[in-house]
């Protein structure tokens, strides 16, 4: 009769630590396998013991998942140390390129009295008849640059120094260009870039990509680059 009840309690304790795992305890731990394994050998009958190495293998097992998870989330954390460093370490080098000038493909470009107006021609192919036309923010024309002939593609920079015929400088702001070239006997519409200086630099907090703050076209990525003067 005691050997009946104390499996009775066994089995009462073994529900008992089933409700809890249903009420909200999401696993059972080594501490719990080892509580309910000592309870059967102290309860089992000893003419049909229980079959003690399939509790030990279960407890093996929780022993190796949860080494794994801790496996995982040990190398989840260096991830993210190694991602913050990186970011640290980019954000600071990327600090030196403050107050530097990088050309982004745009139709305008600033005019400022120290270094003039300057940009690029994005020809895609050999091209002649090279024209660059600049116009304020009125839509009149300003200034238009003949340039060399290209023997290939790539980008030809341009420069003007912002003066007029008098001699007198326009006022300093952003002002639109364009371009054309002739292309294989074609006159062709170009694309061009403006030259613009870097104010400060961030980083993406959801992405840790670097954020160049670009004085008058705002944050761009270094996607958006395509020339550090």
């Amino acid at each position: 009769m005691t050997t009946i009840n104390n499996v009775n309690n066994l089995n009462n304790e073994t529900l008992g630590a089933n409700k809890g795992y249903a009420s909200g305890k999401k696993e059972l731990t080594p501490d719990d396998f080892i509580t309910l394994f000592l309870k059967q050998l102290t309860s089992q009958n000893p003419l049909h013991p229980a079959d003690s190495s399939t509790i030990l293998q279960q407890m093996a097992d929780i022993s190796s998942i949860s080494a794994s998870k801790d496996t995982q989330k040990t190398l989840k954390e260096v991830q993210q140390n190694i991602n913050y460093s990186l970011a640290t370490t980019q954000l600071l080098t990327a600090t030196q390129m403050i107050g530097k000038k990088v050309e982004v493909p745009s139709g305008i470009s600033p005019l400022t009295k120290e270094e003039g107006l300057s940009g690029s021609v994005m020809l895609p192919a050999a091209a002649t008849d090279i024209k660059v036309t600049i116009k304020d923010e009125a839509g009149k024309v300003v200034k238009e640059l003949t340039l060399e002939p290209a023997k290939t593609g790539g980008l030809v920079e341009f420069k003007w120094d912002g003066l007029k015929d008098d001699g007198t400088m326009y006022d300093p702001g952003y002002y639109q260009i364009s371009a054309k070239a002739v292309i294989d006997g074609k006159e062709t519409p170009i694309n061009t870039a403006g030259a613009f200086k870097i104010k400060s630099v961030a980083t993406n907090q959801m992405t840790g990509e670097l954020i160049l703050n670009v004085d008058g076209l705002g944050g761009l990525g270094l996607n958006d680059i395509i020339k550090i003067l």
